[in-house]
């Protein structure tokens, strides 16, 4: 992993070579790990696999278990039937909450960069190729600068829910897609900056509070944030900068993500919907495998 602890680490060294976001980190992952372009970029590309492959499966009839009612098929149907648009962000939403609701299954995953989010990436980089007809190769090139730019934060803060709230795993998650999608749609390293960190000023204090399993209320949650990505990319792109500069946004928000849980610290008591007489009236036997 290379060792990016802020922002401009990321992006300074593609403005230096004149590549992409997604190329210059995939070439600094390369000399990190001692291992060959085609090495680096074939395990990402088996990983996109597994993405797709969740999305693909947990979008079918029938994929329930312990509070997921199959949400993932049911959006499906409402985009099929045009009750809702047939667009990238309606899209993007299905498939996050696919991949997630799978995950809450046990079914294989891939952790970007939590298994608690691990739905909102793939939502935003599948829906794109849907979108706008971009093969693998690129779709995992982008999915590299996403990576990238979750670096600082693993570094300066916390990926983990129990130490950081949800704001760790679907705020960092959605900043990684905005940066991606920027990066897809070829905006500057700039701008996945940027993109970076207006999707981190949406997930500011969300505390991580599920009930009996991750099926609630983190499978909506990765739904939601999806959409927080394309919102963000989308600014991004046509110029729209962050006031905060990305810098200063990663400290301001690995900050309020360590002090988040110590006030709403799921593993010392209840917090969050964890408090309501629904979730207090579950039987715990529900959940055990």
């Amino acid at each position: 992993m290379p060792e990016y602890k802020t922002i401009t680490a990321v992006i300074k060294p593609a403005l230096e070579r004149k590549l992409t976001l997604g190329e210059s980190v995939l070439l600094d992952e390369c000399a990190e790990s001692g291992l060959s372009r085609e090495a680096v970029f074939g395990k990402m590309k088996k990983q996109f696999d597994v993405m797709k492959k969740a999305a693909e499966d947990a979008s079918a009839p029938g994929v329930e278990g312990p509070l997921y009612f199959g949400d993932a098929y049911k959006i499906k149907q409402g985009i099929e039937k045009g009750i809702i648009p047939n667009d990238m962000t309606a899209r993007a939403v299905q498939i996050a909450v696919a991949v997630n609701g799978w995950n809450s299954l046990s079914g294989k995953v891939v952790a970007t960069p939590t298994g608690g989010s691990c739905g909102i990436l793939p939502g935003v980089i599948i829906s794109a190729q849907k979108e706008w007809g971009y093969d693998d190769d690129k779709a995992v090139m982008a999915i590299f600068a996403g990576a990238g730019m979750g670096i600082p934060i693993a570094y300066n803060g916390t990926l983990s829910g129990s130490v950081g709230g949800c704001q760790a795993e679907c705020g960092s998650a959605a900043a990684m897609a905005a940066a991606a999608l920027t990066d897809l749609r070829g905006g500057t390293p700039e701008m996945c900056a940027h993109a970076f960190a207006i999707a981190c000023k949406a997930s500011m204090g969300l505390i991580c509070d599920p009930i009996g399993t991750v099926s609630c209320p983190c499978v909506k949650r990765n739904g939601m944030f999806a959409a927080v990505a394309i919102s963000a990319a989308y600014m991004a792109l046509s110029g729209v900068e962050s006031i905060i500069p990305p810098d200063e946004m990663l400290t301001a928000f690995c900050s309020v993500s360590l002090d988040v849980a110590k006030k709403f610290n799921k593993l010392e008591y209840k917090v969050g919907v964890q408090c309501t007489p629904f979730a207090c009236s579950l039987d715990p036997k529900l959940f055990r495998h």
